[in-house]
């Protein structure tokens, strides 16, 4: 992946990284160019811009503009308009805008994060770059405890922290701007305007309809499950190439594999299809496909077991085809289902909330109502003496029993209706954590792969529609995206769009860490790096993961829950790996 380094300090830019990168007029950043992802630089007069990224053309005008031109755009539309010229512009670009010689400036990051962007605090000034291995080197290497126990706790939290006790991160749809190497201003320069769309069906079937022209004009492998998102895709896309190859993900030994639903769909759009058995590549069959650059972090998913082994296969057979993934849509679409529920309190809609007691838990279907009460009568005060049904939570899926300390967790804004709340919270969600390491995750495969990944659903005008949803726009019959189904049911049968959500691989990371990595896990736990930090217990992660081992009772249990022990599992790797120590200190004041 290409790569650039913002050197906004006065101190000289060490010898040992000043030659191994090409360095920009203005001597303040160093880019080093990769065929994979694009990288864009121009110059005028005073002023330079150098971006990474891929453009997908302007609003209403979608198309992949040539990289130094985009440069030029952007710096112009840049000069005009501030940070607020880079709303015009659809792709996901990472950039440095540097203004009258240096005396002023901009880092600004994409939309959704796609490209990873950290700052690190040097002894005067700052270096920003999208390399991680050079925040490894630039970066004394302290460990944040508070960001490896929110990674496995799953905190949400949205802290500016980075993984490094020195280093920080630029978040999403975020701009920096610096005079005299210190921060002087940082915005987001992306906050969608909700607009409410009368009928929104033909406006997301045109939206698609040009995404689907946009990436169908150059074939793509498609990575197609029978799920709907994917499915979406495949339709929009493979009506504009003949060459389009459909791929899928199958385990054949779980009743969960989608092989045969998604080859039926392939075959209803007459694309080739080949399959790609992920069984064998359990989440610890080769740990080195874990190795997760240290300035990123630990690996969010197990799937790297067979993303990895799958590009190695792939490479052999369309050695330069991009990939296409159908990353965002659940986030975009998706209506959770509590608030969802307290929408229908809210509107008085009995006829659904009839519909949904029939198959929830009284506590799960009126705790809604009982917020929903609270908030009509403005009495929000009282929420917290609203009783508090116990989860049943296995042993293995707490991991406040093997570590007592989780980072702080910035809570959501709030907001008097459902409807708005979830407005609110999709925008909070893209500045999260949980956000972060899957979009690191991305970087990271297209990293190893040397191939470009791409997401079609983290576009903007996608999610600016989606953002404007009404409750009876996403969930109609108790099906969730109900406004995709609509928008597909002319390219797609009813059998794929009709058919509920079955599939997903959490089969073969059970089987692989209860079954075949106990060696493994047991061996990597006996003098674990985790333990330097006071309050991690040993013994009880290995008496949770005892538990989770055994089978379950139920002979209908599919899936158990093994996140917090994937992710203690990743935090051990990532730490022994690349030789981390650490103390357990506070270190929420940095």
């Amino acid at each position: 992946m290409s790569d650039f380094v913002a050197w906004l300090s006065p101190l000289a830019v060490p010898e040992a990284i000043r030659r191994r990168w090409s360095w920009s007029e203005s001597g303040l950043v160093g880019i080093r160019r990769k065929p994979w992802t694009e990288l864009g630089q121009c110059r005028q007069s005073n002023d330079e811009l150098i971006f990474v990224g891929h453009g997908r053309g302007e609003r209403g005008n979608r198309h992949f503009p040539p990289a130094d031109p985009l440069a030029l755009r952007l710096l112009q539309d840049l000069h005009k308009l501030g940070a607020d010229g880079l709303n015009i512009h659809l792709g996901p670009t990472a950039g440095v805008f540097i203004q009258d010689a240096g005396r002023q400036v901009t880092i600004w990051r994409d939309r959704f994060g796609r490209h990873p962007l950290q700052m690190i605090r040097l002894s005067q000034g700052w270096a920003v770059t999208t390399c991680p291995e050079l925040v490894e080197r630039l970066s004394h290497g302290e460990p944040r405890w508070s960001n490896i126990a929110g990674f496995i706790h799953n905190s949400p939290s949205t802290a500016e922290e980075d993984v490094f006790l020195d280093v920080f991160r630029i978040r999403p749809s975020e701009a920096i701007i610096f005079r005299d190497h210190e921060i002087h201003e940082r915005r987001r320069w992306w906050n969608p305007e909700r607009q409410q769309v009368t009928d929104p069906v033909p406006r997301m079937t045109s939206l698609l309809q040009e995404i689907g022209e946009l990436y169908g004009r150059s074939p793509h492998v498609i990575a197609l499950s029978a799920g709907l998102d994917s499915a979406t895709l495949a339709a929009v896309i493979s009506r504009w190439h003949p060459s389009h190859e459909a791929l899928t993900f199958t385990d054949p030994g779980s009743p969960r594999n989608e092989g045969p639903w998604a080859a039926d769909v392939a075959d209803h759009l007459r694309l080739s299809w080949k399959a790609f058995r992920i069984s064998e590549h359990w989440p610890l069959s080769r740990p080195d496909d874990h190795r997760f650059p240290v300035g990123w972090g630990p690996p969010a998913h197990p799937d790297f077991a067979w993303k990895i082994p799958f590009h190695r296969w792939l490479r052999r057979r369309r050695p330069t085809m991009p990939v296409i993934y159908g990353n965002g849509a659940d986030e975009a679409l998706w209506f959770p289902p509590y608030l969802w529920l307290q929408s229908r309190w809210h509107h008085g809609d009995w006829s659904a909330l009839s519909a949904a007691y029939r198959h929830l838990p009284l506590s799960r279907w009126l705790r809604p109502g009982l917020s929903a009460a609270v908030d009509a009568l403005a009495l929000r005060d009282l929420r917290s003496f609203l009783p508090e049904w116990p989860t049943e939570l296995a042993p293995w899926q707490q991991p406040s029993t093997w570590l007592s300390s989780a980072a702080r967790c910035d809570t959501p804004p709030r907001a008097d209706r459902p409807e708005e709340r979830l407005y609110l919270l999709r925008l909070w969600r893209l500045h999260t954590w949980r956000w972060e390491r899957v979009m690191r995750s991305l970087a990271y495969e297209a990293r190893r792969s040397r191939r470009a990944i791409r997401t079609p659903f983290l576009d903007a005008e996608f999610w600016e529609l989606c953002l404007s949803l009404r409750p009876t726009d996403l969930v109609q019959g108790g099906r969730q995206k109900a406004i995709l189904r609509h928008a597909v049911s002319e390219l797609l049968p009813a059998r794929c769009y009709e058919r509920p959500k079955v599939g997903g691989f959490d089969s073969v990371v059970e089987r692989g860490l209860a079954k075949r990595a106990p060696r493994q896990v047991y061996a990597y736990f006996s003098r674990p790096h985790l333990r330097r930090w006071s309050s991690f217990d040993t013994g009880e992660f290995l008496r949770a993961y005892e538990e989770y081992r055994r089978p379950p009772t139920d002979c209908a249990t599919t899936y158990r829950g093994s996140w917090a022990i994937w992710k203690t599992v990743a935090c051990e790797l990532w730490l022994r790996r690349h030789g981390l120590s650490g103390r357990h200190t506070d270190d929420r004041g940095l």
